[in-house]
């Protein structure tokens, strides 16, 4: 990778200040250029392209030609990024090197070229190193594959100073040259190292030594020749020093180019290695990118297309030269077409990510216009420090149409899940340890714990007690008899709560028939029976009201037919004229008539009220009054009756006003009273008040029949009579009590009820003030 080959070149080229640049060099034929490109810019280089240079210096794209040498790689880069898709080919001087490594597969160097550096003018040259890939383990090298070059780019001038930096100032007052003489017809001069201006060269060849040394199919000659200064300097052994410092200079220029080309070797063996890593990376991702069953799609920060899988061109139904180079919105119906740029812009500018690293369902639009559901997941990638966005695409347009074909088995299954989690468990049956999914833990009321698993034992303690013998039989009938668990019974949580489970398991047998596992699942059912008992009290309490209602039925028709009866029964008497009735007679008649339809008034009230109230209808009419005036008002209604049943009736209450319906209050009294003497044949009625903070709390008492204790929960029911014969023989509509309750209630008080059968009852309400 890039960032790979930084980090190789680095120290080589901090240690080496005569390299101007290392690079990487692929062989790209004609008709993958076009693909090449797009892996440049896939790798984060987003304007590459194979360019060469005109004969003004300027970079153009290069001329269709069967085969390139593009740089890919380069280091550093700062220094030189023009050189990026640079065709070393273009360049004769550089092809006839680049063609002679390639044919011999030995490293190569070319003739000098010119290098403009910062300060000054100077020559340079290229190693080029041949990369060749060994293809299916064949021994034949004839079967390898060419892959590009490793380049060095380097300065003569500063490679012949580094090497001779050591020595520099014995060497000022030495004439010495490089000179390429590769061609003996063709020599060049490559560098001269002379410091004092100006040099007098010695004449003789006692004074000039020089010597040929080759390397990558290149000759160069170095040359020294004694100045006067060096004359005058080592006058006694001047022509031995010049020989001295020759070979020295030769040497060591020798040494310093093995170690550049030694370094170059390094670098072909990593590009060689990191070729072959990437080439196999590069396949698999093909092979990933082309068989992918979803598509993909990858854009830049504008929103450009620039890679689109095969499986994207089947579904959207266009090719990927329509499609690369695109803005990718053009795969997108409204309104995510418009939103679409805005989204990237909003993205980029506060970072906000609204699908990246998630999946999305939205709409995709084909070549032909149609738009089809899809679950769009998006991430973010930098390659290069260039940021780039993978698109996969799943096409839900079977799934949608599965789904609709099984809405309806999915609502039950959505019914089923919501009545109750799932949770799997496996049970070793040899060692009696036990797995939950975390759902088992939810279900049960616990927590995982890695240190305290659970186990059987841990299972059983959780079954209700009620519950554990049997479905611990039915665990052990499936293991023996290899039937398959199916079981309903109560865990208890920790908290005290009782949950309903519903079991089912399968057993796992050896070659033996011997049990060794148990695997299962449990759902929680407590909503299930939960309704169950909810529906079975429900159609109870139906039926209850039901029996109520006839019950109530039967005894207003009775009730009402009493009274009506009683009037009928007078009127041929008073309409006859052939006996007339004595006065005191008519007067008894019209007393009972009176006191009939008094009592047939009562009832339809009572039905009235009850109605109202239920209806919501009933209106206060709120007033101050005095307590003791309501109290002994009740009292004189019922003096007579009570008198002729031998019950007396008392008040302790103490006077005070307070607000309330007067009306109402007199009605509560009057039913609670009148309910006391019914069912009292001796004894007394007590009226007491009590003025409170917040409320006035009324107490009846009375030393009647009482009320069994299993009857009292029911003494306020709507169409509920605690005695039918009880209440036949004394009459009444059964109402009574209940719509004491109500409007106690609508004063914004509570009422209840105490009795010891055979002792007395006491009605005690309060009423807010």
């Amino acid at each position: 990778s890039r960032k790979d080959f930084f980090h190789f070149t680095q120290s080589t080229i901090k240690s080496h200040s005569s390299i101007q640049a290392l690079e990487w060099i692929p062989y790209v034929i004609d008709e993958e250029r076009e693909l090449f490109r797009q892996k440049a810019i896939n790798d984060g280089l987003q304007d590459y392209a194979i360019r060469r240079r005109d004969s003004s210096g300027q970079l153009i794209p290069v001329e269709q030609q069967p085969e390139y040498y593009p740089v890919y790689y380069v280091e550093p880069l700062n220094q030189n990024k023009v050189a990026l898709g640079v065709d070393l080919g273009s360049n004769p001087v550089r092809l006839k090197g680049l063609e002679l490594a390639r044919i011999t597969r030995n490293i190569q160097a070319t003739a000098s070229i010119s290098l403009i550096q910062e300060k000054e003018e100077q020559k340079g040259f290229l190693i080029f190193d041949p990369i060749y890939k060994q293809l299916n383990n064949s021994l034949d090298p004839a079967d390898d594959e060419f892959k590009g070059f490793a380049l060095g780019v380097f300065r003569i001038g500063d490679l012949f100073d580094t090497a001779i930096s050591p020595f520099k100032s014995l060497l000022d007052p030495l004439i010495v040259t490089v000179t390429d003489v590769t061609d003996l017809n063709n020599t060049t001069l490559l560098h001269s190292h002379s410091h004092l201006e100006p040099l007098q060269p010695l004449i003789g060849s006692q004074w000039h030594y020089s010597q040929n040394i080759h390397f990558a199919n290149r000759s160069w000659k170095i040359s020294s020749t004694a100045s006067t200064d060096f004359y005058q300097q080592y006058s006694n052994n001047t022509h031995w020093f010049v020989l001295g410092f020759g070979i020295l200079i030769t040497l060591i220029i020798s040494f310093y180019l093995r170690s550049l080309i030694h370094r170059e070797a390094e670098i072909k063996a990593l590009v060689k290695q990191r070729s072959h890593e990437l080439d196999l990376s590069e396949k698999m991702n093909q092979a990933i990118f082309k068989s992918a069953v979803d598509a993909i799609i990858t854009i830049d920060i504008k929103g450009i297309v620039n890679l689109y899988s095969p499986a994207a061109e089947k579904l959207f139904g266009y090719s990927p030269e329509e499609v690369i180079g695109q803005n990718v919105k053009m795969l997108m119906p409204e309104p995510y077409r418009s939103e679409h740029d805005g989204y990237l812009r909003h993205h980029q500018e506060t970072g906000v990510k609204r699908i990246i690293g998630i999946g999305r369902e939205v709409q995709g639009r084909r070549k032909d216009g149609s738009t089809f559901p899809m679950n769009l997941s998006v991430g973010k990638s930098q390659v290069n420090n260039t940021v780039i966005y993978i698109g996969t695409v799943t096409d839900l347009t079977k799934i949608k149409q599965k789904e609709l074909e099984s809405r309806e088995f999915s609502d039950r299954l959505d019914l089923a899940t919501r009545a109750g989690s799932i949770g799997v468990w496996d049970y070793n049956v040899i060692d009696g340890s036990l797995e939950w999914d975390q759902q088992m833990y939810q279900l049960y009321g616990k927590t995982f714990d890695e240190n305290h698993p659970v186990d059987y034992a841990v299972w059983k303690q959780t079954v209700h007690p009620e519950d554990s013998q049997r479905t611990e039989a039915e665990l052990n009938e499936a293991i023996n008899g290899g039937k398959q668990f199916d079981s309903e019974f109560r865990i208890h949580w920790s908290d005290g709560q009782v949950r309903f489970i519903k079991g089912s398991g399968l057993v796992l047998f050896d070659e033996s028939q011997k049990a060794q596992r148990m695997i299962g699942i449990n759902m929680d059912i407590t909503l299930q029976k939960n309704t169950e008992q909810a529906l079975l009290q429900a159609k109870q309490a139906a039926e209850s009201a039901n029996r109520q209602k006839s019950a109530f039925l039967n005894t207003m028709s009775h009730e009402l037919r009493t009274p009506l009866t009683v009037i009928l029964g007078y009127i041929p008497l008073l309409k006859s004229n052939d006996n007339p009735l004595p006065a005191d007679t008519i007067v008894q008649i019209a007393e009972d008539m009176d006191l009939s339809g008094q009592h047939l008034l009562e009832m339809i009230n009572d039905l009235l009220d009850i109605s109202k109230i239920e209806a919501g209808e009933m209106i206060l009419d709120v007033e101050q009054i005095q307590a003791q005036l309501i109290i002994q008002e009740t009292i004189r209604k019922f003096e007579n009756l009570a008198q002729q049943k031998n019950i007396e009736l008392q008040s302790d209450a103490v006077d005070f006003n307070f607000s309330v319906d007067p009306r109402r209050l007199r009605q509560i009294l009057i039913n609670l009273v009148g309910n006391a003497l019914k069912f009292a044949h001796q004894g007394s009625i007590k009226i007491s008040a009590q003025d409170e903070a917040e409320f006035v709390t009324f107490n009846i008492t009375d030393t009647g029949i009482g009320i069994a204790e299993s009857d009292l929960p029911f003494v306020f029911d709507t169409f509920r009579q605690v005695d039918n014969s009880t209440t036949r023989k004394t009459g009444g509509s059964g109402l009574g009590l209940a719509i004491t309750k109500k409007l106690v209630e609508l004063h914004g008080g509570t009422i209840r009820v105490e009795s010891i059968l055979g002792r007395g009852t006491s009605f005690i309400f309060s009423l807010k003030k």
